[in-house]
Parts: structure tokens; C-alpha cells; sequence
């Protein structure tokens, strides 16, 4: 089964059930999204406007289907992937450690 998904699709997750066919396969997809998204080893904008866009796409579409919190343990890991901006993120919330992706998302909007 291919978990890929577009980018920039704005479609509820139910209109994906009908091609994967079950929820486990589209969380699985949506999953699969955040855990690829590359490591931006510099400061370009433009990778981590893409990388944002990417990472909210799936964070919404998991929230869309109550199954966030399957994921949220990943947030460190995911902001490990931008070792350039990581320092600037964290440093403006002193609870970043306990961010799940909702909070990732938003700082990575600011």
C-alpha cells in the first residue's frame, strides 16, 4: 500500500478512506507524512514554509480524525529535523518540551 499523500490537498480524511479503505491506513498515511519530512539542515525559508505546510496538512487531518495524540510522542523528533531554527523555536516557550504537534505547528506558523 502507498502511504504517500499530497501535499496540498484539502480534503477531509473521509474522502481518503474511500481510496485506502480503512481509518488504520489513512492514520497510517498522515503518520507516515510527518515521520518523512526531510531534515533542513539550513535556514531556507522556502524548505521550512514547505516543511510547515507538510507537518500542518497531516497535524490537522489527525486531529480531524481524534488521533493526534497517537503521534505526539514524535514532536521532539520531528523538531530535531530543523537544527537551524530549533534553538529559535524553543527559546520563546520554556514548556517547549511538552509541545505536541498543535503547539509544533503553531510556533513553526509564528
Amino acid at each position: 500500500m502507498d502511504y504517500h499523500l499530497p501535499v496540498k490537498v484539502t480534503t477531509e480524511p473521509r474522502v481518503f478512506l474511500a481510496k485506502y479503505g480503512k481509518d488504520s491506513d489513512v492514520i497510517k498515511a498522515y503518520t507516515k507524512q510527518i515521520f518523512d519530512l526531510p531534515v533542513i539542515p539550513n535556514g531556507n525559508a522556502k524548505k521550512i514554509h514547505e516543511f510547515s505546510d507538510k507537518l500542518n496538512f497531516a497535524v490537522q487531518s489527525l486531529q480531524t480524525m481524534n488521533k493526534l495524540e497517537q503521534v505526539n510522542g514524535y514532536v521532539n523528533t520531528t523538531l530535531d529535523k530543523l537544527p537551524a531554527i530549533r534553538r529559535d523555536l524553543v527559546t520563546v516557550d520554556s514548556t517547549w518540551e511538552r509541545w505536541d504537534f498543535v503547539k509544533l505547528s503553531e510556533a513553526l506558523r509564528l
